[in-house]
């Protein structure tokens, strides 16, 4: 594993050939100062980006139309769908469909057992869902947002405080902070098996372009 940033981490995205990095770049008792850097993988370099690339990155070419539909631009999941609708949902679980224009299609909630989800991914017209709150994943139908399946929840869930879920191929990558792994489910099976064990908490985990990145409270690592 080899340090790839080192600061207060709010979580990473993808952009083209690269990843940028959201970091607290200050913090007071009133007030925190987000920041954006830039990992390049042609160049290897790290440099300052604007508040208006990481949108654009998050969001796609219609991030401003986006952006105004949203609560908090940063703390929101988005989930880009065919024919460039979007689907935003936010920290407290607040759900927005958006046509390409940004006209709500449908609003509604994704919260479960009145808690919002930590972490939304999209497989197959599917919507994977943790919380954090419940020890539990969730899965659901995009077309009508029925819940359509659980994994884990109760006393003997595999899932502690589950913050995050990448999904690659049929795999969900779900980052499990309260037993320091990732655990590796296979979407069509169900079939569950730890794929990573670390020594702090990961919150968040991603592949780009062939590279698999941990990021945790201290910094972003990239993996082996």
């Amino acid at each position: 594993m080899k340090t790839v940033f080192e600061g207060d981490i709010f979580h990473v995205i993808p952009m083209e050939k690269g990843i940028i990095i959201t970091y607290c770049e200050n913090r007071t008792e009133s007030q925190i100062s987000v920041a954006f850097k830039m990992i390049s993988f042609e160049t290897g370099k790290v440099t300052n980006v604007a508040k208006n690339i990481y949108q654009l990155s998050k969001y796609g070419p219609a991030y401003r139309l986006f952006v105004e539909q949203t609560k908090n631009y940063l703390t929101c999941n988005v989930i880009p769908l065919p024919n460039d609708k979007m689907l935003i949902i936010e920290l407290d679980g607040t759900l927005k469909l958006l046509e390409s224009d940004s006209t709500v299609l449908w609003s509604g909630n994704l919260s479960y057992k009145n808690a919002p989800p930590t972490s939304v991914a999209l497989f197959e017209n599917k919507l994977w869902t943790c919380y954090a709150e419940h020890n539990v994943i969730v899965r659901y139908n995009i077309n009508t947002m029925r819940e359509e399946l659980r994994i884990g929840g109760g006393a003997n869930s595999p899932f502690k405080q589950p913050s995050h879920i990448f999904v690659k191929g049929n795999k969900g990558y779900v980052c499990n902070p309260g037993t320091l792994q990732i655990l590796k489910v296979d979407l069509n099976t169900y079939d569950l098996e730890v794929y990573k064990k670390f020594a702090t908490p990961v919150k968040q985990y991603l592949e780009v372009d062939g590279y698999a990145f941990a990021v945790m409270e201290n910094g972003v690592y990239l993996l082996d």
